[in-house]
């Protein structure tokens, strides 16, 4: 192999394995542990140059995410190798490409990173909450319109996404637990609209969750309620009406929701 090949592709070897350690750091911080992903990080020299000229198009001009770390972790083991077989080969032909886009998304990014990306709301906000009917993990069948006169938290998560874990383990659980609250009138709906019913019986033994959890079907959830990603979650008001909707979770998030539910229920 020549030796300005072999360069390239060591350093896209190099670049392909440093852009899985930020998919990486973040499941082992969310505890999450799947075959799924060690899987993708086996194949990253395929999957990395793939995923970030896809994704750098799809979100053109919104890298509110990731966008540019994962520029970033792939350009800088990439030039690492360039610089270190530097002699011969032609290291500005081959580092440029990689700087460049990371550079391109940073500059595109900024902005929005010191401004906040614009809040997300859901048009239903306001409106009388949509009528749907699902059934929990030990078969029982509810729907929404039961429940007026209570406060409804909804709560649409999956079990393979990180922040749902956090919610589900801070906010979601203790709320379903709470005596107090669900003598106030406080009902807590975790809609799961990604798995089947032995993947979610699996989770939430290994967690040692007890709280009720019921199926939704993601396409047929969000042509009644919009999503924007998940988790996101839908306040409901005693009269029936969507108070407020929430989409993603960090503190300042849960922060609020505790805030709304508390004036819904006065």
């Amino acid at each position: 192999m020549r030796p300005q090949l072999l360069t390239l592709v060591l350093a896209h070897i190099a670049g392909s394995y440093g852009f899985c350690i930020l998919p990486l750091m973040e499941r082992m911080l969310y505890r999450v542990n799947d075959q799924g992903a060690w899987i993708c990080v086996s194949l990253a020299p395929l999957i990395a140059p793939i995923y970030l000229v896809v994704m750098t198009v799809v979100d053109f001009p919104h890298y509110y995410n990731y966008m540019p770390e994962a520029w970033a972790f792939y350009s800088v083991p990439f030039v690492t190798v360039c610089l270190l077989r530097r002699k011969g080969t032609p290291l500005f032909r081959f580092a440029i490409p990689p700087i460049f886009m990371t550079l391109f998304v940073t500059a595109l990014w900024l902005p929005r990173a010191i401004g906040g990306p614009p809040p997300w709301q859901s048009p239903l906000e306001g409106k009388q909450a949509p009528d749907f009917t699902l059934t929990t993990l030990d078969g029982t069948t509810c729907s929404i319109s039961q429940e007026k006169g209570h406060v409804v938290l909804i709560d649409f998560w999956g079990t393979d996404c990180p922040p749902c874990r956090v919610e589900l383990e801070q906010l979601v659980a203790g709320l379903a637990n709470d005596k107090t609250l669900h003598e106030r009138g406080l009902r807590v709906w975790a809609i799961n609209i990604v798995d089947d019913s032995n993947t979610v019986q699996k989770f939430l033994d290994e967690n040692h969750y007890d709280f009720e959890v019921m199926l939704g079907t993601q396409n047929a959830i969000a042509n009644l309620y919009p999503l924007s990603g998940i988790p996101t979650t839908y306040l409901v008001a005693r009269d029936g009406s969507i108070r407020k909707a929430f989409a993603g979770f960090d503190p300042k998030t849960d922060e609020q929701l505790r805030a709304e539910i508390e004036a819904a229920l006065k």
